[in-house]
């Protein structure tokens, strides 16, 4: 269905994901849809939606009641209910010595970049993470290795929009 689903929520987020706890108590699945301003999106990215708008991919996954991902415009945009600081402190040391993990200041509780530094060629991952409360928002893009610097510059403004949006 979509192909860019099983490498970058296989890889860059499966980073992420095996640092978090499962909060009890959550009946209600979340919705990462509702983080996605479409108009803004599509005017800070330049990208074109190729769908109908945000499109969940919950029912494609089987992740946890407390975790949903959607996408558009070539983003994936992934939201967990279930973040604490000590969770959130663990998804920021990457699994693998591949990705790398910078420090963003000013963008809700706390925030971090992550890619895959791999130098040869290739489609990498490229996420800007952030913490607003017990939620936990992932925006990631897909590039090729000569590309991060121009991804990151482009999704911290994404994340900036959508901040507001998962409080």
């Amino acid at each position: 269905m979509h192909r860019a689903i099983p490498y970058a929520l296989g890889v860059a987020l499966a980073v992420q994901v095996t640092a978090l706890s499962t909060a009890a108590g959550q009946d209600a699945r979340p919705n990462a849809c509702t983080l996605i301003d479409a108009a803004e999106v599509t005017r800070l990215t330049g990208n074109k939606d190729v769908g109908n708008g945000p499109e969940s991919v919950d029912k494609d996954l089987q992740y946890p009641k407390h975790r949903s991902v959607c996408m558009y415009a070539d983003l994936i945009f992934e939201l967990a209910t279930d973040a604490t600081p000590e969770s959130f402190a663990r998804s920021r040391r990457p699994t693998s010595e591949r990705f790398k993990v910078q420090p963003i200041s000013g963008l809700g509780e706390e925030a971090y970049y992550l890619w895959d530094a791999r130098p040869d060629g290739g489609v990498r991952s490229v996420l800007i993470v952030f913490r607003s409360g017990s939620k936990r928002v992932g925006i990631e893009k897909q590039t090729t290795s000569d590309s991060i610097d121009v991804v990151k510059k482009m999704l911290l403004p994404v994340a900036r929009t959508t901040v507001s949006r998962a409080k």
